[in-house]
């Protein structure tokens, strides 16, 4: 049912402007079956972990942050999660946010499986494919050239996504150091620090 499907959440941020147009609300799931070399995100790989959140819980909390242009979903994998991913871009998308996630999957596997048909219509644009270390690019959203940016609906241009911060720090009350982005020359490689989500 709508409001009681869940998704698994490893952490979150809510102002981020290196994770799409404007400033994102920015999740970062658990889980990822594509395990892409040198990926950025080790730690969110494995299926266990995370923590596990209603997605009408997560709608209200993205849709009470002021001032934000949307919300970003990235990982891990988030269509390993489809169906709860849905239920929180739906009410997200209808309370006048963007919806941006990035995926693994490229748009051409997306549309040859009716699973992700809902999906694509309630997400306004994709960063598709897998990160490819032999095609690292590091520039914007895209961390190696075979990735694109896909978009779903008349929301954005590809020119709103120029200029992107290719990563920003972000320390939370704790203390915890958390940097997000590409990692354009192995700065999250050599100083990692707390939480690196490098995407």
């Amino acid at each position: 049912m709508a409001g009681e499907a869940k998704l698994k959440i490893h952490s979150m941020i809510e102002r981020s402007a290196a994770n799409g147009p404007g400033e994102r609300f920015t999740l970062w799931v658990q889980g990822c079956a594509t395990r892409c070399p040198d990926c950025f995100n080790p730690e969110l790989v494995p299926l266990t972990g995370g923590e596990v959140f209603t997605s009408d819980s997560l709608a209200e909390r993205v849709l009470s942050t002021e001032g934000i242009e949307g919300l970003t979903v990235s990982g891990g994998e988030p269509l390993l999660q489809v169906e709860g991913l849905v239920e929180l871009l739906k009410p997200v998308r209808a309370g006048g946010l963007s919806t941006l996630v990035f995926t693994g999957y490229t748009r051409e596997e997306l549309d040859l499986d009716p699973k992700f048909a809902e999906f694509l219509t309630v997400c306004d644009a994709l960063i598709a494919g897998p990160y490819l270390r032999e095609m690292h690019c590091g520039q914007g959203l895209i961390s190696s050239t075979n990735q694109q940016i896909v978009l779903l609906s008349e929301r954005y241009r590809l020119d709103d996504f120029r200029g992107i911060p290719e990563a920003e720090v972000h320390v939370d009350p704790t203390g915890t150091l958390t940097m997000t982005g590409v990692d354009t020359g192995g700065i999250f490689l050599t100083e990692r620090k707390g939480k690196n989500d490098g995407r």
